[in-house]
């Protein structure tokens, strides 16, 4: 699950996912001119530049020239030493935790709506105030259903256990695309996924007694 690029690569055939150019250090060879017009004529403009298997949108950038570029490939590599230069997809972020063992039941948690204080749902916007979060998301029942589906979907495909998170763009004209998976979302009160446990009719104790029930499920087995 902290493989982006591979994790993408296994639920694609579930759901949509952005265009996605891979990145290895050792290979870079080329000038930040050419591949900035690469990437755009590949991708469009702007991009993102992410590294593989970093958390909390650290070292993201949204890339809209070249001059742009230099600072988020380093910033980029800091983290990772393979990189992800990925469509920009812009629409309603949308996100939705599952409960359960892969090889077992899996419970669906009603998802949210993310609605940044910035430009996109960076560092920043997720540590400090003014981001809005909004659950249940006020999206129909039908795009409900589909994205608890497809997040239930990426956590048995992955062979995930306990509690995953699963984050997806709603594009304008209606497409859902599934962006990562985070197999070990925050667990604070006022964490995403707890406000989900709440909605869904469960103490903040219960939602954790239930994940530790999930744990000695497994070690049992």
């Amino acid at each position: 699950g902290m493989d982006k690029f591979r994790t993408q690569e296994l639920v694609k055939k579930i759901s949509p996912v952005p265009k996605t150019i891979p990145l290895d250090k050792k290979s870079v060879r080329e000038g930040f001119l050419t591949m900035h017009r690469k990437f755009a004529k590949t991708l469009g403009s702007p991009y993102i530049v992410k590294p593989n298997d970093s958390g909390s949108s650290v070292g993201t950038t949204i890339v809209r020239s070249v001059r742009e570029l230099p600072r988020a490939r380093r910033d980029a590599f800091r983290e990772s030493r393979f990189v992800l230069i990925q469509k920009y997809l812009r629409g309603r972020e949308l996100t939705c935790g599952i409960l359960g063992n892969s090889s077992g039941k899996l419970r669906a948690l009603p998802p949210v709506e993310i609605i940044p204080s910035r430009a996109f749902f960076d560092y920043k916007a997720k540590y400090s105030p003014g981001t809005r979060e909004l659950c249940p998301a006020p999206i129909s029942r039908g795009l409900t259903k589909n994205v608890m589906e497809c997040a239930a979907r990426a956590h048995r495909e992955l062979g995930c256990d306990g509690l995953t998170r699963s984050d997806f763009i709603l594009a304008p004209k209606g497409a859902l695309y599934f962006l990562e998976i985070n197999t070990v979302p925050g667990l604070t009160e006022a964490s995403l996924c707890p406000k989900e446990a709440r909605a869904a009719g469960m103490s903040f104790g219960e939602f954790l007694d239930r994940q530790v029930e999930l744990a000695l499920e497994k070690s049992k087995k």
